[in-house]
């Protein structure tokens, strides 16, 4: 009798699926003539309030913040604005409301009432999108103003605002018939105003009307500042120092202030997209201050203290770590270099100690070369042979930093493929009208330039030797014709430079070569 059922803990019963409703509300939900200053919410179960000033959307947006009070299974919501007269107001909840349970969130997040005798029943739609990768942009707001000065995203918060979904779709509803400005933006700091310095930010040319059956399609952008500025300057590492600017550069540099050195104390290192450069310094100093400049204009002035060199047990130990191509695949490119890359500037190598043996029997002589200014990038160039195994080994002290450190033993095999893995593609491009020069760039899924060419008129480019996978074609509207895509500006009432993309993916197979027509329309 004792011990013959099995102990476990309670389960609590089936999982809580359903999300709370609302039972009964003060005044009742679409109430016409409103006259009060408060909400009543009864629900059927016991809320939570989650970030309910954050989620809660208010339109036509209040001056003065809502009070909360939740007691029970009740919540009221007090606002202290004076209402416009013959307005619809409608509370969006968003996900703000929750049961205590399992967190479901409201069922109906909308709570509508009308100071007139009727409910507003006009909207407005459409959708948000990156001006660049034309990715949907979700939880993104859309602003409503009844003023149409440029200035007003600045300074006052709209009168109707809206986010959009995961889809980038959005849908301001229950307006009145009239014509706004509108302008959405990502609100970091969740204050109703335009931030230039950190938010994206999108516009339509024109005002738009209420119930008008075309859907707003509207490209959001990150201005550029209209100052260079130094964002940060530190020290992560010995030896390193790192400057970050706001925007990209054109050349920048760092002047030493206050201190002056023999030789050459440092080796400059500019990523590619130009908005950090690297210092990488080969004098030992505590405090260094620099005077940043971009050509020939004066940005900033910095100090910075610099990270101590470790000691000395400890960065003996420590070994110059080499990468070959970038991973530890096995296969090589059959038409791609060797290349060597290195944390560090390379200030010395012995290319004796780089051994490469072709098919176990050949010996290659390995000349490097380079074309990086930070000397962290080196390469050998070499005909590969089809089908092919080759072993590489590097022998300790083969490469030497800025700092003295040394490589340690490195062995690396790897094989070719066969020339029918590969295959080419001809894309014979008709530019639109409207387009003047167009900027083509091929990318990979993940957005990664492979190639990029300018066209001024209809031509064909050439993508050859293309591993098989899928691949994206994007062309940018250059309508400078700089060569780059260029962003806008919205109290200039500047759109971003246009961009379309090939319709899907170029999908490549080995040894087919593709011929491919993209007749771009306006």
């Amino acid at each position: 009798m004792v011990s013959c059922a099995q102990q476990s803990s309670p389960t609590g019963g089936a999982k809580d699926i359903e999300p709370p409703k609302v039972l009964e509300s003060v005044p009742p939900n679409f109430s016409l003539n409103y006259i009060g200053n408060s909400i009543e919410l009864k629900f059927d179960e016991y809320v939570q309030i989650n970030n309910l000033k954050e989620q809660l959307l208010v339109t036509p947006s209040l001056k003065f913040p809502l009070e909360f009070q939740l007691v029970g299974k009740k919540l009221k919501i007090t606002f202290i604005d004076s209402l416009q007269p013959k307005t619809t107001y409608q509370f969006n909840f968003g996900e703000g409301i929750k049961d205590i349970t399992e967190s479901n969130p409201l069922d109906s997040n909308l709570f509508l009432f009308s100071t007139g005798n009727y409910i507003d029943s006009l909207s407005i739609k459409g959708s948000l999108k990156d001006a660049f990768t034309l990715a949907p942009l979700e939880n993104t707001l859309v602003m409503l103003y009844e003023d149409f000065a440029d200035s007003i995203p600045y300074n006052e918060r709209p009168t109707y605002v809206s986010k959009t979904d995961k889809s980038g779709f959005f849908n301001i509803s229950y307006l009145p018939r009239g014509k706004f400005k509108l302008v959405a933006f990502k609100d970091e700091n969740a204050n109703y105003l335009f931030d230039p310095l950190s938010e994206l930010v999108g516009f339509t040319d024109d005002l738009v009307s209420a119930n008008d059956t075309n859907q707003c399609l509207i490209h959001l952008f990150k201005e550029k500042h209209a100052n260079q500025y130094v964002k940060s300057a530190s020290s992560p590492e010995f030896g390193k120092v790192i400057f970050e600017f706001n925007d990209p550069t054109v050349n920048p540099s760092a002047k030493l202030l206050g201190q002056s050195f023999k030789k050459q104390w440092y080796i400059a290192d500019l990523n590619h997209t130009k908005d950090t450069l690297v210092y990488w310094i080969t004098e030992t100093v505590d405090t260094l201050q620099f005077q940043v400049r971009d050509e020939e204009k004066i940005i900033d002035t910095v100090d910075i203290i610099m990270r101590s060199k470790p000691k000395e047990k400890e960065w003996s130990s420590q070994k110059l770590k080499i990468k070959i191509n970038g991973k530890s695949s096995r296969n090589m490119d059959l038409f791609a270099p060797l290349v060597f890359s290195s944390p560090h500037p390379v200030t010395g190598y012995d290319e004796k100690m780089i051994l490469l043996v072709e098919n176990e029997k050949d010996t290659i002589s390995v000349k490097l070369k380079s074309e990086d200014k930070a000397l962290r990038n080196y390469f050998f160039e070499y005909e590969w042979k089809e089908d092919a195994s080759y072993s590489l080994s590097i022998l300790p002290g083969a490469f030497l930093d800025c700092f003295g450190l040394k490589n340690d033993t490195i062995q690396r095999n790897f094989s070719t493929p066969t020339w029918n893995k590969y295959a080419d593609v001809n894309l014979s491009v008709e530019l639109p009208k409207s387009c003047t020069s167009g900027l083509i760039q091929l990318l990979t899924l993940k957005q990664e330039v492979l190639q990029e060419n300018s066209l001024l008129m209809n031509g064909t480019i050439i993508y050859k030797h293309l591993q098989p996978g899928k691949y994206l074609v994007k062309m940018v509207y250059d309508e400078n014709e700089n060569g780059k895509w260029d962003t806008g500006n919205l109290l200039e009432k500047l759109q971003p430079e246009k961009v379309i993309y090939y319709s899907g993916s170029i999908e490549v197979r080995s040894g087919w070569d593709a011929d491919l027509i993209w007749k771009i329309e306006d």
